[in-house]
């Protein structure tokens, strides 16, 4: 899933594929009949961000992903203990800074009902890969992180909010603290 992750990343570098932090095509006007809706970070800094649609500090500095994008994915496999399936959920998103060489995205998969808190640690039914790198300066593996995500549909499509914070060990020796970490993306997929 990591590898999958830096290839959808730099893919949607070289590309230039991203999503535009409006609503969803068709809807996301208000209930008035007003234009449809401009989705802004959620909870971040929006005076330095402006309407960056994630927004989080790397040792205390703030950072401001300019664009992005959320997936939506199932996937059914058979239990290998008792032949049943098990479908499982997943959302990755990934953060870009087109100024930069980050590398940045996570991916939040679960086998209950999707929606809430997950953490690194692997558990039984959920898990969450993040990976923040910056190409040819650093690279760093997760020691520990948190990620909340809500799914919240809106006309034509779904909304994905959350926060994040993470502690990366860099390969070359030292800690990077992921911190006040906010997101909002239009969901592609399902």
């Amino acid at each position: 899933m990591r590898l999958y992750g830096s290839v959808l990343a730099v893919g949607l570098m070289i590309s230039g594929c991203s999503s535009n932090n409006s609503a969803p095509a068709g809807g996301g006007a208000g209930d008035d009949g007003s234009a449809p809706k401009t989705i802004g970070s959620a909870g971040g800094d929006a005076g330095s961000c402006g309407d960056s649609p994630a927004v989080w500090k790397e040792d205390g500095v703030l950072r401001c992903g300019t664009s992005g994008e959320a997936i939506l994915s199932t996937n059914t496999t058979l239990n290998p203990l008792d032949g049943g399936t098990v479908v499982t959920t997943s959302l990755e998103v990934v953060i870009l800074q087109p100024t930069t060489s980050y590398i940045f995205s996570f991916i939040v998969t679960t086998s209950d009902a999707f929606g809430g808190t997950y953490t690194c640690a692997i558990g039984t039914t959920s898990n969450v890969e993040l990976e923040y790198d910056e190409v040819g300066v650093f690279s760093s593996t997760t020691s520990s992180c948190s990620v909340s995500v809500t799914l919240t549909p809106a006309d034509g499509g779904m909304i994905a909010t959350g926060t994040f914070s993470a502690e990366l060990a860099v390969t070359d020796g030292g800690v990077k603290t992921l911190s006040d970490g906010t997101f909002t993306f239009g969901v592609t997929g399902l």
